[in-house]
This record gives C-alpha cells, sequence and structure tokens, in this order.
C-alpha cells in the first residue's frame, strides 16, 4: 500500500524529533508535512482536515488517532479516515472507519486496499 506522506498536526519546529521517531521506528520514507509553526494553539486539526481535502485524490486517505479532525472535515470528503482508539459510537462521518486498535487499523486497512485495488 504505498504511503504518499505522513501528515501531523505537530509543528514545524519538531520535524527533526519526528523525522528520527519515524526513522527508529522503520516507518517507511515519505514525504512529512508538518503544521505551520505560525498555526494558532487548537487549530491543527482543523488544518490537516483542510489539507487532506486538498491532497485528494492523490493521498486518498490517514490513519489518524484524533477524532477531532471528522469534525473539521467535509461531510463529502471521498478520502477515507482510519480512526483508531476509538468507540463507534464516538464517531460520526462517512468516511471514518473505526478501529479498536493498531491491529485492527492493519486488518481494516488491508482490507480496504484489497477492494479498491490499491
Amino acid at each position: 500500500i504505498p504511503i504518499g506522506a505522513y501528515l501531523t498536526a505537530r509543528p514545524e519546529s519538531m520535524r527533526e524529533s519526528t523525522q528520527r521517531w519515524l526513522e527508529r521506528h522503520a516507518f517507511p520514507k515519505a514525504e512529512l508535512i508538518m503544521c505551520p509553526d505560525e498555526r494558532p494553539f487548537g487549530t491543527a486539526s482543523e488544518w490537516k482536515a483542510q489539507l487532506l481535502e486538498e491532497l485528494y485524490p492523490n493521498i486518498i486517505g490517514i490513519i489518524d488517532d484524533n477524532s477531532t479532525l471528522l469534525s473539521h472535515l467535509v461531510q463529502t470528503y471521498q478520502g477515507v479516515v482510519f480512526i483508531y482508539n476509538h468507540d463507534a459510537s464516538e464517531v460520526n462521518h462517512p468516511s471514518a472507519i473505526v478501529c479498536s486498535d493498531w491491529n485492527d487499523v492493519v486488518e481494516r486497512v488491508i482490507s480496504y486496499a484489497t477492494q479498491t485495488d490499491l
């Protein structure tokens, strides 16, 4: 499954430590897109949702543990958001696939990729 980028709400000032963390945990190499440092505190989820919408269809989805992202994502977003560590009753968005934990994320991503020919 191709990874187009890592989109994170972490501020740009944390680039080096984030890059080291990704490398230490053997994440595949991909572009790292980070929230601008000048973005007001508490608005990173809004920024992330807008960028995700702009990146579609080049980036067709995201895996995230922050369900706040969904409240800023338009209801007509055509991509997919795998939300983990949340109960389905907490999530209300047509693009969301709720996953109980990381193992569930892996299973659901593989299933999604198989069904959509990724």
